[in-house]
């Protein structure tokens, strides 16, 4: 049998590549050729977030990014192998006053070791007067100023995730500033060419919005980063706090004195304050061609300046469609989610959402939208859920793929078995509960036969595709997915069903994993059903982890009891 060593390069990668950190950093000891093979990979991910400590008596335990700096700067070869950097604050608790009004700096040196790093950095910078306004956070060690000059020392960055927290990383707007300039730094010839993944203020790994408790958010210079091309970020809920007028801190920058962003994919997270910052947002993405809005209300904890109710709603559809016309002529794909909850509350006692709908979603203009995956209610137009209901769309021509959600629906937040063993219910509750249940039920019937009635009148349709309920129980039954299967192969409509997994297997981990099962292909007619899982997206850049993948009642204390979800804290190692 052959040694692990002896086996072709491109398969030691492979199997390389599938190990965690630490794993990797003890094969490169092994020989040289593996850690020629395996060295590249350790700098591939770089994760330098500083995470704040449980209590606050607790030390911050800072990375060691001026080391990592200096290696880069010295080693060009290893600033190549980088493609991921995770930099920013992440909060557990309230940080005490004096976080919020000074930088965080690194820890202390001597002050020889501090002159030699200081003077080593000026004589890469001494020929670039733009850069001295970081001069004296150079000097002071501030954090935020090293990963400033860490973007203009990385040529081959494809994937950035920024956690900005009370201007920890201003620096670093001041640098972005620059680069944003009619004459950027001359030390950025040749570098930031690939085009960037950008998450801001949202983490990508857990799912949850980094900042909750953010007083200053500016994405105008994040927006219009070099070579930016897709934007995942969440809009902190104190922009719209501190006004009760819609006068958010988006300030779209004139586009007679910028050149225009060149984002075309923008994912904007679990956020309740989208629809009042959408139009300022898209007057700057003029290239945009894929849009999500993960639209999330908690009406226990978002403390909203506003009475929405049925005369002033939370979605206004006539409203959204005037601001998604702003980019009618690009967009191929719209994702709209909706979680309006209150979690402190089972899923029998959540707060109507009908109240905070109005109108009507039209897209009839948007001819070169393919791509459309949005809750029942903004296709069929009605929130009721009523059979009896004439349907009446108002999709465009072109659209070439359609995805329904069970958002806004009764079915969206049961997760009965947890619930339904409750000792602590009264009659009420119980009453509530079944009422729920039966209506929930009726939601999905009227989900079935509005779905058949939708293909009859897309004829240009390729794929049809729709969410099952997170409680298992409330799945459709095989006789209609049979329907559903026959209809499509008919119409030779590929068909497809999609399971979220997180209460399935009951893990806080897969909040963006799903279960995608093909009923029928039509480019395959003749294989079959069969299933696939997908992580982060799915196909056609699809987001996963939107609205329902969310568990609902996870504070509620008779489900804190019987949980046995575990929220996994990715370990992080240091190279250097």
């Amino acid at each position: 049998m052959p040694s692990f060593v002896s086996l072709p390069q491109e398969l030691i990668e492979l199997v390389v590549s599938f190990l965690d950190h630490p794993e990797i950093l003890r094969i490169t000891h092994v020989s040289k050729l593996l850690f020629q093979i395996a060295a590249p990979l350790l700098y591939r991910e770089v994760d330098l977030r500083i995470d704040g400590p449980a209590s606050l008596k607790i030390p911050h335990k800072h990375p060691k990014i001026d080391m990592f700096f200096f290696r880069v700067l010295d080693d060009t070869k290893s600033a190549k192998y980088v493609k991921r950097l995770r930099v920013g604050y992440l909060p557990k608790n309230k940080p005490p006053r004096w976080l919020r009004s000074n930088h965080l700096c690194l820890g202390r040196v001597s002050e020889l070791q501090k002159d030699r790093e200081f003077n080593k950095i000026i004589s890469v910078i001494k020929d670039e007067a733009s850069l001295s306004t970081i001069n004296h956070a150079i000097f002071d060690r501030c954090y935020g100023a090293f990963v400033a000059l860490l973007l203009l020392v990385l040529p081959s960055l494809c994937q950035l995730e920024l956690h900005e927290h009370e201007c920890q990383l201003d620096y670093l707007s001041n640098v972005l500033d620059l680069i944003n300039s009619k004459q950027p730094p001359s030390l950025l010839s040749g570098r930031m060419r690939p085009a960037l993944d950008v998450s801001f203020n949202f983490d990508v790994e857990a799912g949850v919005r980094s900042c909750i408790e953010m007083d200053y958010d500016d994405l105008n210079d994040v927006i219009h980063l070099p070579g930016i091309r897709k934007l995942n970020f969440h809009i902190p809920d104190s922009l719209l706090q501190r006004s009760r007028h819609y006068n958010p801190r988006l300030h779209p920058r004139p586009m007679s004195m910028s050149t225009p962003s060149i984002i075309t994919t923008m994912i904007l997270r679990h956020s309740y304050s989208i629809p009042m910052h959408l139009r300022e947002i898209l007057i700057q993405t003029p290239q945009l061609q894929s849009l999500t809005c993960d639209l999330w209300y908690d009406t226990s904890k978002t403390k909203v300046p506003y009475n929405f109710n049925q005369d002033n709603p939370w979605i206004d559809l006539g409203r959204w469609t005037n601001d998604l016309a702003i980019v009618k002529d690009t967009l191929k794909t719209l994702v709209i989610s909706v979680e309006y909850c209150d979690s402190t509350k089972f899923f029998y006692a959540q707060p109507d959402v009908r109240k905070q709908l109005c109108g009507k979603l039209n897209l009839t203009g948007f001819l070169q939208l393919q791509t459309l995956e949005v809750p029942f209610p903004l296709v069929t137009g009605d929130p009721h859920f009523r059979i009896f209901q004439a349907l009446e769309t108002f999709l465009p021509a072109s659209l070439r793929h359609l995805c329904l959600r069970i958002d806004m629906s009764n079915a969206q937040f049961l997760a009965g078995p947890v619930m339904r063993g409750s000792s602590q219910k009264t009659a009420g509750d119980s009453r509530d509960e079944s009422r729920c249940l039966d209506e929930a039920r009726m939601d999905l019937s009227y989900m079935f036969d509005r779905s058949l009635s939708l293909l009859d009148r897309l004829p240009k349709l390729e794929s049809f595709s729709v969410w099952q309920p997170a409680e298992a129980t409330l799945c459709w039954f095989d006789s209609q997915l049979q329907d559903l299967t026959t209809t499509c192969q008919k119409k030779s409509i590929t068909a497809r069903v999609i399971y979220p997994m997180k209460l399935r297997w009951k893990n806080q981990q897969h909040w963006n994993l799903t279960k995608v099962v093909t009923l029928f292909d039509r480019l395959v007619p003749d294989r079959g059903r069969f299933e696939q899982l997908f992580r982060g997206q799915r196909d056609g850049g699809i987001p996963l982890g939107l609205a329902m993948q969310y568990l609902l009642s996870n504070s509620a204390s008779e489900l804190r009891e019987s949980d046995t979800f575990s929220v996994v804290h990715h370990q992080r190692h240091a190279l250097w």
